[in-house]
């Protein structure tokens, strides 16, 4: 059993007790995203969202034709999501994660 196990209903349960306003705004677009794909993790659909359109307002108000662009990723890219920086790259490789740590 992973952590993953029971996500949905964990998150359908907060909603439901605690309202739209507990979740962030990647949980708010993880649950909007389970009915465009009602099996399988939409977390990192959700987090590649937040990170090319920046705000949960601008994702809504993309237009239809750059939301089915796919999203890509490229070595050196450096992702702000909430309190959290992700780095895509090696982090076997000490440039990598030199990059990643100065920018704390």
């Amino acid at each position: 059993m992973s952590i993953h196990d029971g996500h949905r209903d964990r998150m359908r349960r907060q909603l439901k007790t605690s309202g739209m306003d507990s979740l962030s705004d990647v949980q708010v677009l993880e649950v909007l995203l389970y009915y465009a794909a009602p099996r399988g993790d939409t977390n990192p659909t959700a987090h590649a969202l937040l990170s090319r359109f920046g705000t949960l307002d601008s994702v809504f108000s993309a237009p239809e034709s750059e939301l089915k662009q796919p999203c890509f990723s490229k070595e050196g890219d450096l992702w702000h999501l909430g309190k959290h920086i992700v780095l895509c790259g090696d982090s076997t490789k000490a440039e990598c994660y030199d990059t990643l740590m100065s920018k704390k």
